[in-house]
Protein backbone atom coordinates (compact mmCIF):
# COMPACT_ATOMS: atom_id res chain seq x y z
CA UNK A 1 0.00 0.00 0.00
CA UNK A 2 2.59 2.37 0.92
CA UNK A 3 4.60 1.38 -1.85
CA UNK A 4 1.72 2.21 -4.49
CA UNK A 5 0.86 5.44 -2.79
CA UNK A 6 4.61 6.50 -2.99
CA UNK A 7 4.63 5.70 -6.76
CA UNK A 8 1.36 7.54 -6.92
CA UNK A 9 3.16 10.87 -5.33
CA UNK A 10 5.68 10.65 -7.61
CA UNK A 11 4.30 10.48 -11.02
CA UNK A 12 2.03 13.27 -9.26
CA UNK A 13 5.22 15.72 -8.76
CA UNK A 14 6.70 14.68 -11.56
CA UNK A 15 3.38 16.10 -13.49
CA UNK A 16 3.63 18.93 -11.64
CA UNK A 17 7.28 19.74 -12.47
CA UNK A 18 6.72 19.16 -16.40
CA UNK A 19 3.68 21.31 -16.40
CA UNK A 20 5.70 24.63 -14.34
CA UNK A 21 8.55 23.70 -17.29
CA UNK A 22 6.09 24.03 -20.07
CA UNK A 23 4.19 27.11 -18.45
CA UNK A 24 7.13 28.74 -18.07
CA UNK A 25 8.95 27.98 -21.81
CA UNK A 26 5.89 29.30 -22.95
CA UNK A 27 5.49 32.25 -20.80
CA UNK A 28 9.27 33.02 -22.07
CA UNK A 29 8.77 32.50 -25.69
CA UNK A 30 5.54 34.67 -25.34
CA UNK A 31 7.54 37.46 -23.59
CA UNK A 32 9.90 37.16 -26.38
CA UNK A 33 7.66 37.59 -29.12
CA UNK A 34 5.65 40.72 -27.44
CA UNK A 35 9.11 42.09 -27.20
CA UNK A 36 10.15 41.91 -31.12
CA UNK A 37 7.27 42.44 -32.32
CA UNK A 38 6.87 45.90 -30.40
CA UNK A 39 10.55 46.49 -31.41
CA UNK A 40 12.11 46.96 -27.92
CA UNK A 41 15.02 44.56 -28.84
CA UNK A 42 18.41 46.41 -27.57
CA UNK A 43 16.21 48.50 -24.92
CA UNK A 44 15.32 45.16 -23.28
CA UNK A 45 18.58 43.49 -22.52
CA UNK A 46 19.07 39.72 -21.74
CA UNK A 47 20.59 39.99 -17.88
CA UNK A 48 24.12 37.88 -17.49
CA UNK A 49 24.35 36.14 -20.20
CA UNK A 50 28.52 34.85 -19.38
CA UNK A 51 28.44 31.56 -20.96
CA UNK A 52 28.33 30.03 -24.20
CA UNK A 53 25.27 28.45 -24.00
CA UNK A 54 22.93 31.31 -22.76
CA UNK A 55 24.69 33.18 -25.35
CA UNK A 56 23.34 30.91 -27.76
CA UNK A 57 20.11 30.79 -25.99
CA UNK A 58 19.52 34.43 -26.85
CA UNK A 59 21.28 34.40 -30.16
CA UNK A 60 18.77 31.71 -31.40
CA UNK A 61 15.69 33.73 -29.72
CA UNK A 62 16.41 35.90 -32.63
CA UNK A 63 17.52 38.85 -30.00
CA UNK A 64 20.25 41.18 -30.75
CA UNK A 65 21.52 42.77 -27.70
CA UNK A 66 22.60 40.98 -24.39
CA UNK A 67 24.49 41.97 -21.14
CA UNK A 68 27.75 39.72 -19.80
CA UNK A 69 30.46 40.10 -17.18
CA UNK A 70 34.09 40.84 -17.67
CA UNK A 71 37.21 40.40 -15.62
CA UNK A 72 40.66 41.25 -16.63
CA UNK A 73 42.50 38.53 -15.83
CA UNK A 74 46.50 40.19 -15.40
CA UNK A 75 48.16 36.99 -13.94
CA UNK A 76 48.16 35.01 -17.96
CA UNK A 77 51.17 35.26 -19.53
CA UNK A 78 48.85 37.72 -22.31
CA UNK A 79 46.76 39.55 -20.32
CA UNK A 80 43.26 39.08 -21.38
CA UNK A 81 39.90 40.25 -20.34
CA UNK A 82 37.98 36.46 -19.38
CA UNK A 83 34.20 36.43 -19.36
CA UNK A 84 32.11 35.84 -15.89
CA UNK A 85 30.69 37.74 -12.92
CA UNK A 86 33.69 36.78 -10.26
CA UNK A 87 36.39 34.48 -9.82
CA UNK A 88 33.97 31.51 -8.81
CA UNK A 89 31.92 31.79 -11.80
CA UNK A 90 35.50 32.16 -14.50
CA UNK A 91 35.53 29.60 -17.12
CA UNK A 92 38.38 30.61 -19.13
CA UNK A 93 36.57 31.86 -22.16
CA UNK A 94 38.14 35.13 -23.80
CA UNK A 95 36.34 38.18 -24.73
CA UNK A 96 37.29 37.37 -28.05
CA UNK A 97 36.20 33.34 -27.71
CA UNK A 98 32.90 34.65 -26.72
CA UNK A 99 32.55 37.28 -29.77
CA UNK A 100 33.29 35.09 -31.74
CA UNK A 101 29.77 33.23 -31.30
CA UNK A 102 28.22 37.04 -32.74
CA UNK A 103 30.23 37.08 -35.87
CA UNK A 104 27.38 35.73 -37.98
CA UNK A 105 24.39 37.80 -36.10
CA UNK A 106 23.24 41.13 -36.23
CA UNK A 107 24.07 42.44 -32.97
CA UNK A 108 21.85 45.68 -32.14
CA UNK A 109 23.77 46.30 -28.29
CA UNK A 110 26.09 44.73 -25.69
Amino acid sequence: MIKKTLIVLFFLLLTVFISLVSIENYYQNKNITDLLSQKLDGRLIPHKNNYKNKLNNVLSDNLHSFEFDTIFNSKSPIPYFEIGHDKKELKGTSFQEYLEITKDSHIIKI
